[in-house]
Protein backbone atom coordinates (compact mmCIF):
# COMPACT_ATOMS: atom_id res chain seq x y z
CA UNK A 1 0.00 0.00 0.00
CA UNK A 2 2.79 2.43 0.90
CA UNK A 3 4.75 1.51 -2.24
CA UNK A 4 1.67 2.03 -4.41
CA UNK A 5 1.04 5.45 -2.81
CA UNK A 6 4.66 6.48 -3.29
CA UNK A 7 4.61 5.38 -6.93
CA UNK A 8 1.47 7.40 -7.55
CA UNK A 9 3.00 10.43 -5.85
CA UNK A 10 6.20 10.00 -7.86
CA UNK A 11 4.22 9.90 -11.11
CA UNK A 12 2.37 13.07 -10.19
CA UNK A 13 5.59 14.84 -9.27
CA UNK A 14 7.27 13.68 -12.47
CA UNK A 15 4.33 14.85 -14.57
CA UNK A 16 4.27 18.17 -12.74
CA UNK A 17 8.00 18.63 -13.32
CA UNK A 18 7.65 17.72 -17.00
CA UNK A 19 4.74 20.13 -17.52
CA UNK A 20 6.21 23.12 -15.72
CA UNK A 21 9.95 22.58 -15.92
CA UNK A 22 10.50 21.89 -19.60
CA UNK A 23 9.83 23.70 -22.84
CA UNK A 24 7.99 20.64 -24.15
CA UNK A 25 5.54 20.82 -21.25
CA UNK A 26 5.03 24.54 -21.76
CA UNK A 27 4.29 24.20 -25.46
CA UNK A 28 2.17 21.09 -24.90
CA UNK A 29 0.08 23.11 -22.46
CA UNK A 30 -0.12 25.90 -25.05
CA UNK A 31 -1.40 23.38 -27.61
CA UNK A 32 -4.07 22.15 -25.22
CA UNK A 33 -5.22 25.70 -24.41
CA UNK A 34 -5.42 26.61 -28.12
CA UNK A 35 -7.42 23.46 -28.86
CA UNK A 36 -9.76 24.18 -25.96
CA UNK A 37 -10.29 27.77 -27.17
CA UNK A 38 -10.93 26.49 -30.69
CA UNK A 39 -13.54 24.04 -29.41
CA UNK A 40 -15.24 26.78 -27.40
CA UNK A 41 -15.31 29.01 -30.51
CA UNK A 42 -16.72 26.16 -32.62
CA UNK A 43 -19.45 25.51 -30.05
CA UNK A 44 -20.31 29.22 -30.05
CA UNK A 45 -20.52 29.25 -33.86
CA UNK A 46 -22.69 26.12 -33.84
CA UNK A 47 -25.17 27.39 -31.26
CA UNK A 48 -25.46 31.02 -32.34
CA UNK A 49 -26.80 30.92 -35.87
CA UNK A 50 -27.83 34.55 -36.26
CA UNK A 51 -24.87 36.82 -35.69
CA UNK A 52 -24.00 40.28 -36.96
CA UNK A 53 -21.53 40.25 -39.87
CA UNK A 54 -18.85 41.93 -37.75
CA UNK A 55 -18.94 38.98 -35.33
CA UNK A 56 -18.46 36.58 -38.26
CA UNK A 57 -15.43 38.58 -39.35
CA UNK A 58 -14.00 38.55 -35.82
CA UNK A 59 -14.57 34.79 -35.64
CA UNK A 60 -12.66 34.33 -38.91
CA UNK A 61 -9.69 36.30 -37.57
CA UNK A 62 -9.81 34.41 -34.28
CA UNK A 63 -9.76 31.11 -36.17
CA UNK A 64 -6.72 32.27 -38.12
CA UNK A 65 -4.91 33.39 -34.96
CA UNK A 66 -5.70 30.15 -33.14
CA UNK A 67 -4.55 28.10 -36.12
CA UNK A 68 -1.24 29.96 -36.35
CA UNK A 69 -0.76 29.65 -32.59
CA UNK A 70 -1.33 25.91 -32.81
CA UNK A 71 1.19 25.58 -35.64
CA UNK A 72 3.68 27.60 -33.59
CA UNK A 73 3.21 25.42 -30.52
CA UNK A 74 3.61 22.24 -32.57
CA UNK A 75 6.76 23.59 -34.24
CA UNK A 76 8.25 24.67 -30.91
CA UNK A 77 7.58 21.30 -29.28
CA UNK A 78 8.47 19.14 -32.27
CA UNK A 79 11.66 17.54 -33.50
CA UNK A 80 13.02 20.86 -34.81
CA UNK A 81 13.27 22.19 -31.26
CA UNK A 82 15.98 19.62 -30.58
CA UNK A 83 18.38 21.21 -33.08
CA UNK A 84 21.63 22.78 -31.97
CA UNK A 85 21.48 26.40 -30.89
CA UNK A 86 23.20 27.82 -33.98
CA UNK A 87 20.47 26.49 -36.31
CA UNK A 88 17.55 26.38 -33.88
CA UNK A 89 15.73 29.39 -35.29
CA UNK A 90 16.09 28.13 -38.87
CA UNK A 91 14.99 24.61 -37.93
CA UNK A 92 11.88 25.84 -36.11
CA UNK A 93 11.06 28.28 -38.92
CA UNK A 94 11.44 25.52 -41.53
CA UNK A 95 9.26 23.21 -39.45
CA UNK A 96 6.63 25.94 -39.02
CA UNK A 97 6.62 26.66 -42.76
CA UNK A 98 6.34 22.94 -43.46
CA UNK A 99 3.36 22.64 -41.11
CA UNK A 100 1.74 25.74 -42.64
CA UNK A 101 2.18 24.42 -46.19
CA UNK A 102 0.81 21.01 -45.19
CA UNK A 103 -2.19 22.65 -43.51
CA UNK A 104 -2.93 24.76 -46.57
CA UNK A 105 -2.48 21.74 -48.83
CA UNK A 106 -4.86 19.54 -46.81
CA UNK A 107 -7.36 22.38 -46.47
CA UNK A 108 -7.22 22.92 -50.21
CA UNK A 109 -7.82 19.25 -50.87
CA UNK A 110 -10.82 19.29 -48.53
CA UNK A 111 -12.15 22.39 -50.28
CA UNK A 112 -11.76 20.79 -53.70
CA UNK A 113 -13.57 17.69 -52.44
CA UNK A 114 -16.49 19.80 -51.24
CA UNK A 115 -16.66 21.65 -54.56
CA UNK A 116 -16.44 18.40 -56.50
CA UNK A 117 -19.21 16.84 -54.43
CA UNK A 118 -21.45 19.83 -55.05
CA UNK A 119 -20.87 19.46 -58.80
CA UNK A 120 -21.73 15.76 -58.56
CA UNK A 121 -25.00 16.70 -56.84
CA UNK A 122 -25.95 18.62 -59.95
CA UNK A 123 -25.10 22.18 -59.03
CA UNK A 124 -23.63 24.14 -61.88
CA UNK A 125 -19.92 24.73 -62.02
CA UNK A 126 -20.64 28.42 -62.51
CA UNK A 127 -21.56 28.61 -58.82
CA UNK A 128 -18.09 27.30 -58.03
CA UNK A 129 -16.25 29.46 -60.59
CA UNK A 130 -14.13 31.28 -58.08
CA UNK A 131 -12.50 27.97 -57.20
CA UNK A 132 -10.96 27.77 -60.67
CA UNK A 133 -9.31 31.15 -60.18
CA UNK A 134 -7.68 29.81 -57.01
CA UNK A 135 -6.35 26.64 -58.66
CA UNK A 136 -3.14 28.37 -59.74
CA UNK A 137 -2.18 28.55 -56.06
CA UNK A 138 -2.16 24.76 -55.83
CA UNK A 139 1.22 24.53 -57.58
CA UNK A 140 2.65 27.25 -55.38
CA UNK A 141 1.46 25.45 -52.25
CA UNK A 142 2.82 22.14 -53.50
CA UNK A 143 6.21 23.77 -54.15
CA UNK A 144 6.23 25.40 -50.71
CA UNK A 145 5.28 22.11 -49.08
CA UNK A 146 7.97 20.16 -50.92
CA UNK A 147 10.71 22.74 -50.39
CA UNK A 148 9.97 23.16 -46.69
CA UNK A 149 10.25 19.41 -46.16
CA UNK A 150 13.71 19.17 -47.75
CA UNK A 151 16.26 19.54 -45.00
Amino acid sequence: MIVRCNASLARRLLLSKLMSGSSFGTFWTMREIVILLSLMLAIYVFWSRKRPPIIDEIISWLNLALGLALLTAVALSGHAAAATSNVLVYAILADWLHLLAASLWIGGMMYLAVIYLSVLKGESLAKCTWSRRRSRYAWQLATAFASSHAR
